[in-house]
């Protein structure tokens, strides 16, 4: 029973760090472009990235709140560019957004789990 139970940490911990160490990477290469480009105009899409980006502070702190922000602006992202322009968006940055959350919401799955005692 410990064998399974400390697998378990040990399986969420890793979970949890790469997930903010994903975030983290987020956070630098939003700053990268924000830098070398400037801060997109406000509008729908750019509140929905903050989101994202709020949710990437928040890894450190809450894996739940902050997969779910992550998550959930993503999608926002995704679902306001549909709307405005009729496709998803391309390149290889937006569906790596959601890899964080995911990862934060299952390191928080793994934490709250807890085997039943036959």
């Amino acid at each position: 029973m410990t064998t399974f139970s400390s697998g378990r940490r040990m399986v969420a911990r890793v979970t949890r760090w790469t997930a903010r160490i994903l975030a983290a990477a987020v956070l630098a290469l939003f700053v990268m472009f924000a830098v070398g480009e400037g801060l997109p105009p406000l509008s729908w899409q750019f509140a929905a990235l903050l989101t994202v980006l709020v949710g990437c502070v928040l890894a450190w702190f809450c894996d739940l709140s902050a997969g779910a922000l992550i998550v959930l602006g993503t999608a926002a992202f995704y679902a306001i560019n549909f709307a405005n322009s009729g496709k998803f968006p391309g390149g290889w940055v937006f569906p790596l957004l959601f890899v964080p959350g995911v990862l934060l919401l299952l390191s928080f799955a793994m934490g709250r789990f807890r085997p039943s005692r036959a």
